[in-house]
């Protein structure tokens, strides 16, 4: 084991269907879902290849060219980037420490200014944050930098 792999998350029928199902504007099905780090960011394979979605910001990455290179670079320093390590920690030293279904959610997403600092993070369900991110960013991520977006939430 090693020193990141508590900051993965293996996601359950629920969280994997909420992805697809929020996050369909972004990526297809043909994605093949291999884990989600600990902020509910997941790591996907399609040809071969593994891309990262950063789900505060709707940014979409090769993370790898193979899985094995996958591994090699979350077992180092890229995994401590990519996991958050250094705020997962803090979290967890705060006493705030996510179920295996669950992941550290924003209170502010960082696409609108959120910080990626202890006070801006709760505990969610993956498929809770897959639903709830997925959802904001379709309906803001092609808006032109700088424009003003009001947030209305309906209880």
């Amino acid at each position: 084991m090693n020193e990141h792999e508590r900051f993965i998350r293996v996601a359950g029928e629920a969280a994997s269907a909420s992805l697809y199902k929020n996050w369909g504007w972004f990526f297809d099905e043909t994605y093949e879902l291999l884990v989600v780090s600990v902020f509910g960011d997941p790591f996907l394979m399609k040809d071969g290849r593994v891309y990262w979605l950063n789900t505060g910001t709707a940014d979409f990455e090769v993370a790898a060219d193979s899985v094995e290179e996958f591994n090699t670079l979350l077992a180092g320093d890229q995994g401590a980037i990519w996991l958050l390590s250094d705020v997962a920690e803090k979290l967890e030293a705060g006493g705030l420490i996510p179920s295996s279904a669950e992941c550290y959610s924003y209170i502010k997403l960082p696409i609108l200014g959120g910080e990626y600092e202890v006070a801006n993070f709760y505990p969610l369900p993956l498929d809770e944050h897959f639903a709830i991110t997925g959802d904001i960013l379709s309906q803001i991520k092609f808006l032109p930098d700088g424009q003003a977006v009001n947030i209305k939430v309906v209880e």
